[in-house]
């Protein structure tokens, strides 16, 4: 007898070229192994040393405001980021928590303290939350930054239903890859289509959706890419980019420990003379004018 898939608890929907009716999945390359594959990774892996402490130096301390085509960005750690410009303060994946996990208790440790004080951090309009793993999704800073700010959650399909079932009080806005939303009459939000996975626990493997963002501005589109930078555009998206600042972190495709963002990737392209607000995302013409943006800027 044929056993049925399991019902996804977070979203239910048509099926796509990247949902089987259950789970999600990356047309064209699909990942191998599944939970055997990462145990044994876990269990097996020789793992270089981990610093229990990096010294942080002077935090941070932003604007209220950044207004026009001026463009301020700090790197607040791993994949959060503060982006400041056109009157907006958008964050990416925000994490305050000391842990990497379903307890404060146990799991990775944070190594060096957000690169912002939680009490300086200026007032959050938007929050592009990219996937669930709980180095992105850390739901009791999703919430402090809500109920203080009344933040609106852009994130993936089935990612809303994590965070209200959080908090009833909470709301996010979940969206499709490919689709692109306003954030105000000048600025919007294009989620792309990335390589990556999903899970919370051990039963829910790819039943939320990843994605990777692009913002649309007058002054030039702000790439966002979740993990692996790979976009389906025809090419490798990561040789036209450099890190806002590197970052440390394991990697499971090689087993060692790289110092080279790989969770987390911020690039920035000015619009051109005339041409007003770019694309979505970049042509192969573009991939040479994309410049690096310091954390000071």
């Amino acid at each position: 007898m044929k056993l049925r898939p399991r019902r996804n608890p977070y979203y239910s929907g048509p099926v796509s070229d990247h949902f089987d009716g259950v789970r999600f999945f990356n047309p064209g390359k699909p990942r191998k192994g599944g939970l055997r594959q990462f145990l044994k990774w876990q269990l097996t892996a020789k793992w270089e040393e981990w610093p229990k402490s990096v010294a942080r130096g002077l935090p941070d301390r932003p604007p209220p405001r950044v207004e026009g085509d001026t463009l301020r960005v700090c790197f607040v750690g791993h994949a959060t980021v503060l982006v400041q410009t056109q009157n907006l303060n958008i964050i990416t994946d925000p994490v305050w928590a000391k842990r990497a996990s379903p307890s404060q208790r146990i799991g990775p440790l944070r190594a060096q303290p957000p690169g912002i004080d939680f009490d300086t951090l200026p007032p959050v309009d938007v929050i592009l939350l990219s996937h669930n793993h709980y180095d992105h999704m850390d739901l009791a800073t999703l919430q402090r930054i809500q109920k203080r700010d009344g933040a609106r959650i852009i994130t993936p399909l089935g990612n809303d239903t994590i965070i209200t079932a959080f908090d009833r009080s909470m709301s996010a806005e979940a969206h499709d890859w490919d689709e692109r939303i306003a954030l105000s009459d000048e600025v919007h939000v294009y989620l792309d289509r990335t390589h990556h996975w999903s899970a919370r626990g051990v039963r829910d493997r790819q039943m939320a959706l990843w994605a990777s963002f692009a913002v649309g501005t007058p002054g030039g589109t702000i790439y966002f890419f979740c993990r692996r930078f790979r976009v389906w555009r025809g090419r490798l998206l990561s040789q036209c980019f450099r890190e806002v600042r590197p970052v440390q972190a394991r990697d499971p495709a090689d087993r060692r420990l790289r110092t080279t963002v790989v969770h987390g990737l911020l690039a920035h392209e000015p619009a051109r003379s005339g041409s007003g607000s770019p694309g979505p995302g970049p042509s192969a013409d573009t991939c040479d004018s994309f410049r690096h943006v310091p954390p000071d800027q």
